[in-house]
């Protein structure tokens, strides 16, 4: 019984896996002034598809989300600090952000529908994105944190035609993106559109009349050109639709460096750059066989302003607040494929609140990639399985509620088992001293099937 129950366990795991890793393939992001940071991309192999980052030369390549789910199409902030993409790790196509070095990932949107193609504004307020929420793939705007979501423009330009891939300029006043021809329907010819970001007037068509396939537009950072993909080469204009002239030969979803020299873009499954006026293009990463990086985003790197240090003479600062002492479980319950907890900050009076890193895990029995069953001549490895994540801020002394649902994988493991058990545990980031932990056992339960 026992073979039986982890052989399956594992193999439904990398069924999960694999049903996970489908995306749309899409870029997202802006083209923001600044020093030229990091490269940010998709990444896919073996059926796993992440975010990554490297630096600019192509070395130092990090796993930003690695949860088994789909996520793609990474958009720096302005500054730089942060990453806005699409996750599907909640079973459908949802908005995240993250910091640059990928902790701290929250869910922005909360919706059921189709959700992504994200870009940050330049003033680091607000995020416009594409939905079929009020229409065929429209265009959308939310808060940073993601409050306020509505749609661009209640006109027909807007509600009725397919739209992707949003960029602000650089003074933030107009949005440029793609948007089928004519409204037709014609998913292989689309033009490259620049609309008021407050969504008043009607965009302006930069490549009308052209019966080829523009994609996928970026603003300079000095707001004076646009790049843009025309047919499968890359192509630069001036913002006002003039002066088309192509970059390269072979290419798609290019993105300006912050410092306006170069341009990179995907092309063959790597990722590639070239002069900003034109050039050799030469390799930044280029995986090997059975993987595949595209859609890349440059970070930039804002110079901290000077300031002026004046001495003054002021009364001493109060000293600071204690940290909190420990964290603890409250009571823990599970409904379906949610659990529900209660969780407690220890502290003095005074103390600073809790912050709360909170982590649902199970346990999987594997060699290798290929799972196997228990045996006395087979030694298995054990794999903790991230189900569910979520941070929290517990005031010293009181108790705050805590929701975590499974994923996809999640729900599959318990669907084809009936039975998940999990561990719930919670980690004290700013404890007095050390990393102080609290852990409770809990079961999902698949509800039982009436006998008819």
């Amino acid at each position: 019984m026992h073979r039986a129950r982890r052989l399956s366990v594992a193999a439904c795991l990398l069924l999960a896996g694999a049903v996970l890793a489908f995306v749309v393939a899409g870029p997202s992001g802006a083209a923001f002034p600044g020093t030229n940071g990091k490269i940010a991309f998709r990444f896919t192999s073996g059926g796993n598809v992440d975010v990554y980052s490297m630096n600019a030369d192509g070395s130092g390549l990090a796993d930003l989300t690695n949860d088994g789910a789909g996520n793609g199409q990474p958009s720096y902030s302005a500054d730089g600090s942060k990453l806005v993409f699409y996750s599907d790790r909640d079973g459908n196509r949802e908005i995240y952000s993250m910091n640059a070095d990928g902790s701290d990932q929250v869910n922005l949107t909360h919706n059921s529908n189709f959700d992504g193609d994200p870009a940050p504004s330049p003033d680091g307020r607000q995020i416009a994105f594409i939905t079929n929420r009020s229409g065929p793939n429209v265009l959308w705007l939310m808060n940073a944190d993601g409050s306020g979501q509505h749609v661009l423009s209640t006109a027909n330009w807007d509600t009725t035609c397919f739209s992707g891939f949003p960029r602000w300029s650089p003074d933030g006043s107009k949005i440029v993106f793609q948007q089928e021809a004519g409204c037709t329907g014609t998913s292989g010819d689309h033009d490259i559109l620049v609309a008021n970001a407050d969504g008043s007037g009607t965009p302006t068509d930069l490549t009308s009349g052209s019966t080829d396939d523009e994609t996928a537009p970026d603003w300079s950072p000095d707001g004076t050109k646009i790049a843009y993909a025309r047919g499968s080469d890359i192509w630069v204009m001036n913002a006002d639709g003039s002066n088309k002239t192509q970059l390269t030969t072979g290419g798609s979803y290019p993105r300006w460096s912050p410092d306006g020299t170069q341009v990179i873009y995907d092309a063959g499954g790597g990722i590639y750059r070239i002069g900003a006026t034109g050039g050799t293009p030469q390799p930044v990463y280029v995986p090997g066989a059975g993987a595949g990086a595209d859609v890349p985003d440059w970070q930039p790197i804002r110079a901290q302003p000077t300031t002026t240090t004046t001495t003054t003479t002021s009364a001493p600062p109060p000293p600071p607040a204690p940290a909190p002492t420990g964290v603890a479980i409250g009571a823990a319950k599970v409904t379906g494929t949610a659990l529900a907890a209660s969780i407690v900050c220890k502290g003095p009076a005074g103390a600073s609140p809790c912050s709360v890193l909170a982590t649902l895990t199970t346990v999987l029995h594997v060699r290798g990639t290929r799972p196997v069953g228990v045996s006395a001549r087979v030694r298995l490895r054990k794999r903790v399985l991230k189900l569910a994540q979520s941070t929290l801020s517990v005031p010293a002394g009181a108790t705050a509620p805590l929701r975590l649902a499974l994923g996809r994988t999640g729900k599959a493991l318990l669907k084809r088992f009936h039975t998940l058990p999990a561990r719930l545990t919670v980690t004290l980031a700013n404890a007095a001293s050390g990393r102080p932990a609290a852990s409770k056992k809990v079961v999902f339960r698949a509800p039982r099937k009436k006998k008819h």
